[in-house]
């Protein structure tokens, strides 16, 4: 609910001449597995909005200081680092990552990128995003979880896979004297189908289903070989 009432309408929130920059840093989640994404927005009056997920001119600056207060914090340049205030130890601390790289008006991609990872809690998973340049786009996304070992009880486990042919399923429950298991399948591989537009720090995915999105987007290498997309880093599918 939160995430929804501090956006704005597209242009209507920050204004690129109020940042002088858009910081990124990315490091492993354990619990997670994969890439835990911190997104800085560093304002030039001093203030630093953290851990951004949204594109920036979608920013209710106002709402978002009343309803995030705890994500709000002043930076300052000390010789060639940054660093921010950490409010909680009174102290300031080197702002670690690097400078965000804004894509061009209607810039095209011709490229497949990935993100994955895993962990014992959470299972495996991996996203897909395709590109192409004639502004197409297509999307994947598979994960496989199962119940740790030694839990009490059956165990469990599912499988997901979604992509352009459609989306499909299959739980397994093991046990002693139980067993079984559930599969499914869809057809709307549409909604992994679509067009999109990039434009500075955002992107705009219309799905051949009729949703239209337009979310944070920024690459985070000068060669464009990653991106950061929402809260999550994708990088070049060389496979």
């Amino acid at each position: 609910m939160t995430r929804k009432a501090i956006r704005t309408q597209p242009g209507r929130g920050v204004k690129n001449s109020a940042l002088a920059e858009v910081w990124v840093n990315s490091r492993i989640d354990v619990i997670r597995g994969g890439l835990r994404v911190n997104t800085y927005l560093l304002f030039k009056d001093g203030s630093v909005y953290t851990d951004c997920d949204i594109p920036p001119n979608e920013l209710n600056v106002n709402k978002s200081k009343e309803l995030q207060a705890k994500k709000w914090s002043k930076w300052r340049k000390s010789g060639s680092t940054y660093q921010i205030f950490n409010h909680k130890k009174g102290q300031w601390k080197k702002l670690d990552g690097k400078r965000a790289i804004k894509t061009r008006p209607n810039e095209k991609l011709n490229a497949r990128f990935l993100s994955a990872g895993g962990s014992q809690m959470m299972g495996s998973w991996k996203r897909t995003m395709q590109f192409k340049p004639n502004g197409r786009f297509e999307l994947s996304n598979f994960s496989m979880n199962s119940s740790p070992t030694g839990s009490v009880g059956p165990s469990v486990g599912s499988v997901h896979n979604s992509d352009k042919t459609g989306t499909s399923g299959s739980t397994v429950v093991i046990g002693t004297n139980v067993g079984g298991g559930t599969s499914s399948k869809k057809k709307d591989g549409s909604k992994n189908t679509g067009s999109y537009q990039l434009n500075e720090y955002t992107i705009t995915l219309k799905h051949d289903n009729g949703y239209v999105h337009t979310e944070l987007f920024f690459f985070d290498k000068a060669n464009k070989s990653s991106f950061i997309y929402k809260d999550d880093k994708y990088w070049l599918d060389k496979g």
